[in-house]
């Protein structure tokens, strides 16, 4: 039976590039463009881990962290931040297992926190898709974080 994971991040393009690396990995992946729609997924849904960055818009990520791990969510999920700068995670981290960077080395990071996290890691295939959808390694977004 294969792990499943929820990925919230408002930005398409980040969230699709962790969804490739992690069904490229063998993951079942259920990706939300909100806390909000996160929240809804997680009360109907056995998710493995979480991938969110710390402020998705419509529920703020450090409220958004507490949900999840205050019951919705087993106390066996865990949990990794998705954040542009590690300062940005802010207090959320303390409700976080691990933190991803959004930078040219985050297939990288991802196999090493899957690793300790779970014992797995990224496959070469899902690190030339990450390469394939990304500028040179790095993520960008051009909407603006809380417009639709």
């Amino acid at each position: 039976m294969s792990k499943r994971a929820l990925v919230v991040d408002e930005c398409a393009v980040a969230r699709s590039v962790i969804v490739i690396l992690l069904q490229r990995s063998g993951w079942e992946v259920v990706g939300a463009a909100d806390g909000a729609e996160a929240l809804r997924l997680a009360a109907s849904w056995h998710f493995d881990l979480v991938i969110t960055n710390p402020e998705p818009t419509k529920v703020p990520g450090q409220q958004l962290l507490r949900i999840l791990r205050g019951g919705l969510l087993s106390p066996a999920v865990r949990v990794i931040l998705h954040v542009e700068h590690p300062e940005a995670a802010g207090e959320a981290s303390l409700l976080a297992d691990e933190i991803l960077v959004k930078n040219g080395q985050i297939e990288k990071q991802l196999q090493s926190k899957l690793g300790r996290l779970f014992g797995g890691s990224t496959s070469r295939a899902a690190q030339r898709a990450f390469r394939k959808h990304t500028s040179r390694g790095k993520m960008k977004c051009t909407a603006s974080r809380h417009g639709s």
